[in-house]
C-alpha cells in the first residue's frame, strides 16, 4: 500500500517515468502502439502521435503488442499494476 501524499507522489512519478521512457518491448514482443488515456494521445512504434477523440478518463497507459497489455496508474495494493489480456 502507498498511503498518503508520499504514496500518491511515488505513483505519479512511476507513471511519469513510463510516459517519458516507454518500453520498446514487453515479454519479448515489440510494443506496436501506446494509448495514453490521461494525455489523450495514441503513439505508434515510429513515434507518430494522434489525438484520441474522447474525454480524459484516468491515469492509464495501454501498450499494444501481439498480446494486449494494460498498465494502470494504481492497483488494489496502491502500486501500479500490469494486467495482461490475451
Amino acid at each position: 500500500m502507498k498511503p498518503g501524499k508520499s504514496g500518491a507522489d511515488e505513483i505519479k512519478a512511476m507513471m511519469d517515468n513510463f510516459r517519458a521512457n516507454p518500453p520498446k518491448e514487453i515479454g519479448g514482443s515489440p510494443v506496436k502502439l501506446i494509448k495514453d488515456y490521461k494525455t489523450l494521445k495514441m503513439i505508434d512504434a515510429q513515434g507518430n502521435a494522434v489525438d484520441l477523440d474522447m474525454p480524459e478518463t484516468s491515469n492509464v497507459l495501454q501498450y499494444l503488442t501481439e498480446n494486449q497489455v494494460l498498465y494502470r496508474g494504481e492497483g488494489r495494493n496502491g502500486l501500479p499494476e500490469m494486467l495482461r489480456q490475451c
